[in-house]
């Protein structure tokens, strides 16, 4: 683990601020639920407007007290991915931490993983559609982005779909509505319209502003003894009684069902 601290000190130095997402595999891209449905545009426009107006018209009750309020269609985006629709949003956290435990979340003795991190900061600043398709002026001090700062083209998510609007992946700080997102450090990026993954459509900028951490496959116990002295498990980052019972069953007995 001291050579992964190390590099990530490196990293560090270089940016006021980082946000990082962890993959228990190494083929694992940096999409998005929504295009791991597909990589066709056209087929990913049509899954986006079914799922959405599929949600907002089964989950009325859930989403009334959005209101009518020019924040409620990202709201409700919000709430998609918390219980794990496919959207365009990709899950990121500041703690360094919280992403090895997700780079671990899965992963087998013998296996590599990975670590991304970003700066969203820098990635905003090259995010050169963000605004408008031919202004590229500006760009050096857009800094974070939040609800009450979105561009106007965007300021409604259904103009992904509903509108002909060409945008690159960008950085979103979402307001902290729930206990996972307190809890995991979490903020999004959302995927562009490009069809392609982040470091993808960012591959100039890999070692700029975008990094990847190898946890090769003889990291895999000091990662996870680093994160048991550390106290981070399921359910310090998911919460609730779901997330105690599944850290009781699977992390802290190893309960297995062998009468089957």
């Amino acid at each position: 683990m001291q050579k992964i601290l190390d590099e990530l000190s490196e990293i560090s130095a270089k940016h006021p601020s980082l946000w990082f997402r962890g993959h228990s595999s190494i083929k694992y891209k940096l999409n998005s639920g929504l295009y791991r449905i597909s990589s066709e545009k056209s087929e990913v426009l049509e899954h986006e407007n079914n799922i959405y107006n599929s949600f907002v018209n089964l989950g009325a009750m859930h989403i009334e007290h959005f209101g009518n309020n020019t924040d409620k269609d990202w709201n409700t985006l919000f709430m998609m991915q918390h219980y794990g629709m496919p959207t365009r949003l990709l899950d990121w956290t500041s703690s360094f931490i919280t992403a090895l435990y997700f780079a671990n979340l899965g992963r087998k003795k013998g296996e590599g993983a990975v670590i991304w991190a970003l700066d969203p900061i820098a990635l905003n600043n090259n995010c050169h559609r963000l605004y408008d398709a031919t202004d590229d002026s500006g760009y050096d001090t857009i800094g974070y982005l939040t609800l009450d700062t979105l561009p106007s083209r965007v300021k409604k998510y259904t103009n992904y779909y509903n509108e002909a609007i060409h945008i690159k992946s960008f950085a979103l700080m979402p307001r902290r509505s729930n206990q996972r997102l307190i809890s995991q450090n979490g903020f999004f990026t959302v995927q562009g319209t490009d069809a392609l993954p982040l470091e993808e459509e960012y591959k100039n900028n890999i070692g700029e502003f975008l990094y990847k951490i190898d946890l090769p496959p003889e990291t895999y116990e000091d990662s996870l003894q680093y994160l048991k002295v550390n106290g981070v498990d399921y359910y310090s980052l998911f919460g609730g009684i779901d997330g105690l019972c599944k850290h009781i069953k699977d992390e802290l007995l190893s309960i297995k069902f062998k009468n089957i």
